[in-house]
Formats: structure tokens, sequence, C-alpha cells
């Protein structure tokens, strides 16, 4: 993994993204992480409102976007997204990392 490459900062949100190499069956991607600190709780319920955003077993308040690669967790009033962009192909398609996304949300939240 590379280290962060700072994203776009603004009064209502703050994002990072690193390269991650590949490993196991796993193609390599990136990962960004994103928090927003100001109507965090109203971007939740409007995602929540989208069928394409599903809730995420075992962890609270979550939604998870699978053609995104966006794993999103609603902590107080931010809103923590973690989103791994890995693609495979051909032909190109997104590869599921929800498993590897989990563990990141939890900490992403932490540290918010």
């Amino acid at each position: 993994m590379s280290a962060p490459t700072p994203g776009l900062k603004t009064a209502a949100s703050v994002e990072c993204t690193w390269d991650v190499a590949a490993a196991g069956s796993t193609p390599d991607g990136t990962v960004t992480a994103r928090v927003m600190t100001v109507g965090g709780k109203a971007a939740y319920d409007g995602l929540a409102k989208i069928s394409q955003f599903e809730p995420v077993s075992g962890l609270k308040n979550s939604l998870y976007q699978q053609t995104t690669g966006a794993l999103s967790v609603l902590d107080g009033a931010n809103l923590v997204t973690v989103q791994g962009v890995f693609l495979e192909g051909p032909p190109i398609k997104a590869v599921d990392v929800l498993d590897q996304l989990i563990p990141l949300a939890k900490l992403a939240t932490k540290r918010a």
C-alpha cells in the first residue's frame, strides 16, 4: 500500500486515496477514505432511499453499493465512506471487496 495521497478538502469533507498492490486473487486498485463532517446524516438518509445501497450485516448504520465499491457508515453526524476500486478483466468488471472494506471502515470511523 502506498502512502496516502490527499484528495479534496473542503469545509464539509476531507479525503485521501491509497494505491494498493495486487494480493492473492485481488488485483491492484485504490482505496479512498472520505469523511463528510457537514450534512452527513442527510447524505446517509438520501443514500438509504436508493435501491442500490444495502445495509451491511453486523455494521451499524452502514450502506454498501457493490457497483461502486463504496461502504458508507454514519458515525454521529459524520458520514465516513471507504471505497475500494479493484478491476479485472477482460471484460472489465469490478471485484467485490466488501469483506476487506469492513475493517477499514471500522478503523476510519474511530479516527474520524
